[in-house]
Parts: structure tokens; C-alpha cells; sequence
């Protein structure tokens, strides 16, 4: 009698272990099914960068966008990004003066540098002196004219404004 006991107990504990383990490699608490993108799923691996995605994160009171963010842990990653994303340099020493200043150069990448994964209502951005890309996956052209508008406000502020980095 006390055998059988024994025997059930370990049975249960071994079927709970099971049923743990295929929860957790099937990710099944995660209800919502949230999606990433095909940006962030390219680069999660990648040495050197660092991704991140945000789902629903709030740009205003009406908008909301999903975002991916890629960056450079070192000049490696950094170099990668800029050939993946067709960054350029400009060849005036302008922006190394501005970033060793504090200042920051942001570019508001075109759709047409973009990698693959991106669709014709992202919206990119990339920081020089960050060394990182911010990419917004608007929903509509809507969505997307509210975000070019906030994002060119955020980089003609960083230019007038001359803002230094805190030491």
C-alpha cells in the first residue's frame, strides 16, 4: 500500500515537471501572443548590439507606435549598423566637432537605407553620438506624418539648442 503511494507521488512530480518544463519552452503564460519585429528578431542575437522592442509605446495623446531599438555595445556593432542602414559620414568634420562638444547629430534615416523587415510606414532615426537607431512602426500614413513631425522637432531642437551632455 505504502508502494503505491510512493509510486503515484512520484508519478504526479514527474508529470508536473513535464507539463513546467513544456509551459516554460512553449512560452505559453505569455497570453497576448506579443510579436516583435523582424528588426529586432534580426539583431537580437547579433554581438556588439544591443535590441530592444516597445510594444504600444505612447508618442502623444493620440498615438501610439511599436519600437526597435538597436545599439552599438562597441565601434563593431556600430560599424555594422551604419553598413546595414547605409549611414553615412559626412565628409566635414562637423559632426565630430559637434558630438566631442556634447552636442548630439541625429539623422532621420530615408526608407529606401533601410534593411529589410522595415515597411513603408516606419519611421528611423539614428543618433551619432549614441550610436544607436531608434526605428517606429507607425500603423498608417496618419501615424506616421505625427511621428515625422515630433522627430524633426526632437533633431531641430538638438541643433538650435546646443545642448551638452552632463557630466
Amino acid at each position: 500500500m505504502k508502494i503505491n503511494r510512493i509510486c503515484t507521488l512520484v508519478t504526479l512530480l514527474a508529470l508536473l515537471l513535464l507539463a513546467a518544463t513544456l509551459v516554460y519552452g512553449l512560452n505559453l503564460w505569455n497570453i497576448r501572443g506579443v510579436q516583435t519585429s523582424d528588426v529586432y528578431r534580426r539583431y537580437a542575437d547579433t554581438p556588439g548590439i544591443n535590441a530592444a522592442y516597445v510594444k504600444d509605446y505612447r508618442v502623444n495623446d493620440s498615438v501610439t507606435v511599436c519600437v526597435t531599438l538597436l545599439e552599438a555595445m562597441d565601434s563593431a556593432g556600430w560599424h555594422k549598423i551604419k553598413t546595414d542602414f547605409e549611414i553615412l559620414d559626412p565628409e566635414t568634420n562637423n559632426v565630430d566637432e559637434a558630438i566631442s562638444k556634447g552636442s548630439d547629430v541625429l539623422s532621420l534615416l530615408r526608407l529606401d537605407n533601410a534593411c529589410d523587415g522595415m515597411d513603408d510606414n516606419d519611421v528611423a532615426v539614428a543618433s551619432k553620438r549614441d550610436r544607436y537607431i531608434c526605428i517606429f512602426h507607425t500603423n498608417d500614413a496618419t501615424d506616421k506624418d505625427a511621428m515625422l513631425d515630433i522627430l524633426l522637432d526632437v533633431i531641430f531642437n538638438s541643433l538650435t539648442n546646443k545642448k551638452t551632455l552632463k557630466q
